[in-house]
């Protein structure tokens, strides 16, 4: 997965919960490296689904 950004990329956080989280709620399984997949998510943040 390539990534261009924008603008420069926030800082990524160690914390696993939180970046759990942001990737269940992006229906994303993790296939790219996990600093590429977060940076993606966090340029992109998931919409709340209505259901």
């Amino acid at each position: 997965m390539d990534v261009v950004a924008a603008r420069p990329e926030p800082a990524l956080t160690d914390d696993l919960v939180d970046d759990t989280a942001l990737l269940r709620g992006a229906g994303l399984r993790v296939t790219a490296p996990r600093k590429a997949v977060l940076a993606a998510v966090r340029a992109n943040p998931p919409t709340p689904r209505e259901g």
